[in-house]
């Protein structure tokens, strides 16, 4: 069985048609919406499932998000974090909180995604901001055994404190993944080319300083050619090709070896024939 994910709707060969399964994530219908917002507030509050959603608040948070899961999780948590919206209590509903605002959620509320997102970004402190684009350039998921020098200067930490906040990464243990990966390349967005190089350089140290490196490791040699570190990528990615040749795994190998090619090209190292 072979499953592909994509972030496009995919066009299937008539051949394939009989053989395969369609699974899409539809737009959520104005209830679907009004059971997420519910849910929302009882993950964060402990609160009773069996709340209200005002209409004030719910058609204005489905107008304005168009049944997306991602944006509307987003609009709630800006309009909380605003005090716009609040759980009151007396009547057991989701309601505007009109004392501190007689404007509607269409006209306050970030009409995008990105616009959303960057308002996030711009009020973290610098220096969570700082570790989240470490995160980003470490990828989607990330293990923080494999990077004990980042830790050592506070990494963890500041990712535990960002998330405590923002609900940025699903964590378990040292595992770090990205919750939506719309935040994931929002933050990659922002980092300039210089930035970035130092960033990968500094993950590279991380590496050379432990006392053991899995050998053949991928990420290894992406983090070095991110780096600049040519001759060092070059190595890693042939490694890689090594270990994954000897497990029969002929694909990732040949594209190792690829990679590899092309990090000697960037190198001061004489061709290899």
């Amino acid at each position: 069985m072979t499953v592909v994910l994509s972030r496009r709707r995919m066009s299937i060969p008539e051949s394939l048609d009989e053989m395969t399964v369609d699974i899409a994530v539809e737009s959520m219908t104005k209830g679907d919406t009004e059971h997420f917002i519910r849910a929302l507030f009882c993950d964060r509050n402990n609160s009773d499932r069996e709340m209200n959603v005002d209409e004030s608040v719910l058609g204005d948070v489905f107008d304005l998000c168009y049944g997306c899961p991602l944006f509307t999780e987003r609009v709630i948590s800006w309009a909380q974090r605003k005090d716009i919206i609040e759980l009151d209590e007396t009547r057991n509903a989701v309601s505007l909180n009109y004392d501190k605002s007689a404007l509607t959620l269409t006209n306050t509320a970030p009409h995008s995604l990105n616009e959303e997102l960057l308002e996030v970004i711009n009020i973290i402190p610098h220096s969570q901001l700082d570790a989240l684009k470490v995160a980003s350039c470490l990828g989607i998921s990330f293990d923080m055994q494999k990077y004990e020098l980042l830790k050592s200067d506070g990494l963890v930490d500041l990712l535990e404190e960002v998330n405590s906040t923002h609900g940025i990464f699903d964590v378990n243990g040292e595992n770090f993944r990205w919750r939506h990966v719309a935040l994931f390349e929002a933050l990659q967005s922002i980092i300039i080319s210089n930035e970035r190089t130092e960033i990968h350089e500094r993950i590279c140290d991380s590496f050379d300083r432990m006392s053991e490196m899995s050998v053949g490791d991928v990420q290894h040699a992406k983090h070095y050619s991110m780096a600049g570190k040519w001759n060092e990528a070059c190595d890693k990615n042939m490694e890689s090709g090594i270990v994954a040749s000897h497990s029969f795994n002929f694909v990732d190998a040949v594209a190792c070896y690829e990679e590899a090619k092309k990090c000697l090209v960037q190198s001061a190292r004489p061709s290899l024939k």
